[in-house]
């Protein structure tokens, strides 16, 4: 996976260690995902950033049309690209939009498709308070 505007592939165990991590996997071309941008850029706005990382990351898509993306839909939390779909065989990834919510040892905690803030939140709100 590489972060828009970055150079060099980051893996997912990488992604700001010891935080809970959600992990957004998603298309440009997904009409659920354009909506739901409006629920992650809430969600972003909403969590403490020294507990909580969020990502979203689409599949076989390249940087530029990812940029476009960010762009049209004002995303607020960070995107990156995963071209090769490296990411898709060991999450199960079936469909998209899909949602995961890692532990700080990035152990998966939660997944679930195409969530509304109410249930992302919700779902956070669990994990924090283990």
């Amino acid at each position: 996976m590489t972060p828009l505007g970055g150079t060099a592939e980051v893996a997912l165990s990488a992604a700001q260690g010891g935080k809970i991590l959600v992990f957004v996997v998603f298309s440009t071309s997904c009409p659920h995902c354009q909506v739901e941008t409006k629920a992650l850029n809430q969600l972003f706005a909403t969590v403490d950033p020294n507990r909580v990382s969020i990502l979203a990351t689409s599949l076989g898509e390249p940087e530029s049309k990812v940029l476009r993306f960010k762009e049209r839909f004002a995303c607020k939390y960070p995107l990156a690209t995963d071209p090769q779909r490296k990411l898709q065989r060991p999450f199960n990834i079936q469909g998209v939009p899909t949602y995961f919510m890692l532990d700080g040892a990035r152990k998966v905690r939660y997944q679930g498709h195409a969530e509304t803030y109410d249930v992302m939140n919700a779902q956070l709100q669990k994990l924090l308070a283990e």
